[in-house]
C-alpha cells in the first residue's frame, strides 16, 4: 500500500495507489503495447518490416520497443531474418489457428 494524499483537510490518508492510477492507464500496457505491435503486421498482407518501420508504425518509443520485440522473438510470435527485419512468428500463427476455430462473442 502506498501512501497517498487525498487533500482531506491537509492530513494523510492511506489510499492504494492504483485508485489514482486506474482513470488513467490500462490495466496493463505492456499488452497494448505487444497488441500494437501485432496489429501493425496484422493490418495487411505478409510482410517484413524494420524496426524503424515498427517505432514508426507503432508509436512507441525506441527502447520499449526493442524490449518487447525481443521477447516476442524468445516467444516466437515473430522471427527475425539475417536482413534484421521482422515477420510474424508461428506462435502468432498458432494462436491465429486456435482463434478461427473460436466463436465470435456477441454484442
Amino acid at each position: 500500500m502506498v501512501v497517498a494524499y487525498l487533500g482531506v483537510r491537509s492530513s494523510w490518508a492511506v489510499a492504494p495507489i492504483r485508485q489514482f492510477l486506474e482513470p488513467v492507464m490500462p490495466a496493463s500496457p505492456g499488452v497494448y503495447r505487444v497488441a500494437k505491435i501485432v496489429d501493425v503486421f496484422a493490418s495487411g498482407p505478409p510482410r517484413r518490416l524494420s524496426f524503424a518501420d515498427i517505432v514508426r508504425e507503432t508509436g512507441l518509443k525506441r527502447a520499449t520497443c526493442h524490449a518487447i520485440l525481443v521477447a516476442m522473438i524468445e516467444t516466437d510470435m515473430l522471427i527475425r531474418g539475417d536482413d534484421m527485419k521482422y515477420a510474424l512468428g508461428h506462435g502468432l500463427a498458432r494462436i491465429g489457428l486456435a482463434a478461427r476455430d473460436t466463436p465470435a462473442p456477441r454484442r
